[in-house]
Formats: structure tokens, sequence, C-alpha cells
């Protein structure tokens, strides 16, 4: 895999990307301009992750406890980053460089 990520002048992560087999993702450059995205977002690929593994789990060939463990985990870390995002709006920081 090959990754190449871009920091502005103050040192915030911007943009970049990850590639490899079967994989080319663009990440999202600076904050969501009214509500729309130039890239990828975590929440993006998360859900690309679940919704494979929802297809395993959907499959009586391929369903078992390990693809239902990662699910539980993914499930947690999207719930996190949302979670995130709902603090980041209440301390009115959304969308912008700032902590």
């Amino acid at each position: 895999m090959t990754m190449s990520y871009n920091v502005n002048d103050e040192g915030w992560v911007t943009g970049g990307y990850t590639t490899g087999i079967g994989l080319d993702i663009r990440w999202q450059d600076g904050p969501l301009v009214n509500g729309k995205a130039n890239g990828a977002t975590l929440e993006d690929v998360i859900g690309a992750c679940m919704d494979r593994l929802d297809v395993f789990q959907n499959n009586n060939h391929s369903k078992n406890l390990f693809n239902a463990q990662a699910l539980v985990y993914l499930e947690n870390a999207l719930s996190t980053l949302h979670e995130r995002t709902k603090d980041r709006a209440l301390r009115g920081v959304e969308g912008k460089y700032e902590r």
C-alpha cells in the first residue's frame, strides 16, 4: 500500500491518498463545504468495510463469528467518529481547523 498525506502551513492534515491493489482512496481535503465532500472520509471507508462484511454475513458460506466481531468493532469506530463530530459541533469548531 502507498500513502501520502498533505499538511497545510498550520500543520493540519489535509487530503492525500491511499492506494493499493484494488484500492484508490482520495481523502477529504479540508472541511466539508455546505455539507459536501471533495474526497473520502473515514466514515465512508468504514461504511464500505461494513457493507462488505454484511455481504459475507448474509451468505451461509462465509458467515462466521470473526466477521460478526469485526462488524461490532467497525460499528463502534463509526459511532465514536460520529460522537467526535457532535462534540465538535457543540463546541463550534466543526468544519474549522480548530481543536
